[in-house]
């Protein structure tokens, strides 16, 4: 399923970020090409009735979204004049830090620097740095299954401790 979300070609990061670099690329054609990539995954479900729409089946329950404006989004880039005043200017270390470990638009606007420049490629990176950081280290999950909604401890909602176990992948 990781796959399916970040992988290197077809997977929807890729597909987001090859969208929204074309110059008439659309939420339309996004949706259209990851449908097409993903037709033989059990993950990835199209919309019969709406061409803005799929489905991811996650761990816990399939989620639908609708990929109206996920281009404008995506590119939803912070002005470069004020990500360079934050970076230094700011009184703030830890704003300082972040504004300047990520990269910006070059003045000139190409389209090497506005890929550089989406949230889908800031998220990858952050998204493969956990992996590593998970991959290297011993972890260890604990599950905690709430008896019931109301905090009581003498009820047991049945129905509520099946649910969460069976979304607890």
């Amino acid at each position: 399923r990781i796959e399916l979300i970040q992988g290197n070609s077809g997977s929807i990061f890729a597909l987001l970020q090859e969208e929204s670099v074309r110059p008439k690329g659309s939420s339309k054609a996004f949706v259209s090409k990851l449908t097409k990539s993903a037709s033989t995954s059990e993950y990835l479900l199209g919309d019969r009735f709406d061409d803005l729409a799929f489905t991811v089946v996650h761990y816990a329950c399939p989620v639908k979204y609708d990929a109206t404006r996920f281009l404008e989004k995506n590119t939803d880039a912070l002005h470069t004049d004020a990500a360079e005043f934050v970076a230094t200017e700011c009184s703030n270390q830890l704003l300082r830090q972040m504004f300047c470990a990520t990269p910006q638009l070059s003045r000139q606007g190409s389209s090497r620097s506005m890929a550089a420049q989406t949230l889908t490629n800031k998220f990858r990176v952050q998204l493969s740095d956990l992996i590593r950081t998970i991959e290297t280290t011993r972890t260890h999950f604990v599950r905690c299954i709430k008896p019931n909604a109301s905090q009581s401890d003498t009820e047991f909602d049945e129905e509520s401790v099946l649910q969460q176990l069976r979304c607890s992948g």
